[in-house]
C-alpha cells in the first residue's frame, strides 16, 4: 500500500488532471486491490496446513477470477 501512495505522488505536483481525468479512480482501485490482496494472503495463512497444499492456490485463483468478473460488471 505504501508503494501505491509513493507512485501516485501525494503532492499532486506532476499530475495533469485534464490529461488524466480518472486519476483518482485508478488510485482507488490500486489501494482497494492492495487491501483485498492483503486479506486474501491473511486468509491463506489462516488456513495453514489444514488442507492440501494444492487446494489453497486453486481456490485463491478461482475466487480472484470470479470477483474480477463481478467488479467488471459493476463498473
Amino acid at each position: 500500500m505504501l508503494g501505491v501512495v509513493i507512485l501516485t505522488d501525494p503532492n499532486f505536483t506532476q499530475i495533469d488532471f485534464n490529461k488524466y481525468p480518472n486519476f483518482f479512480i485508478g488510485v482507488f482501485y490500486c489501494l482497494g486491490s492492495s487491501v483485498s490482496s492483503g486479506f486474501a494472503y491473511l486468509m491463506m495463512r489462516k488456513m495453514g496446513n489444514s488442507i492440501h497444499s494444492t487446494v489453497n492456490p486453486m481456490w485463491f485463483g478461482t475466487f480472484s477470477v470470479l470477483m474480477s468478473y463481478v467488479t467488471a460488471a459493476v463498473f
